[in-house]
């Protein structure tokens, strides 16, 4: 995904964990703000909550992301995501536990480089 994308996800039957199913997307729009790109998918794994499916979208942007060339925009509302990513800065989100820790041990693979410029 190039230029500016929007990630975010979501779930249901939040308060049964036994029950809840999470999903996760990504929109990339074009200067008008009509959609160019999109990808989205069911949240892979047991572990299902709203959280870990927003980690897991902006994982997936920035495997698919032209960070060589151009890099990416990505746009996310979830301050706890915001948070993360600007703590990579430090390498202190990766080191983090947590429900996303190994999602974020994935981001922090192929953003930290990029967050440095």
């Amino acid at each position: 995904m190039g230029n500016a994308a929007f990630a975010d996800g979501s779930g249901l039957a939040g308060s049964i964990s036994e029950l809840r199913r999470c999903g996760w997307a990504i929109v990339q729009l074009s200067q008008q703000g009509l959609p160019i790109r999109a990808a989205f998918g069911a949240l892979p794994g047991p572990l299902q909550t709203v959280c870990r499916a927003e980690v897991y979208a902006v994982l997936f942007a920035l495997q698919h992301a032209d960070l060589a060339g151009q890099g990416v925009l990505l746009l996310v509302h979830n301050e706890a995501i915001v948070g993360g990513l600007r703590r990579l800065r430090s390498a202190a989100a990766a080191s983090e536990p947590g429900e996303a820790s190994d999602l974020w041990r994935q981001i922090a693979q192929i953003a930290t480089p990029s967050l440095h410029k």
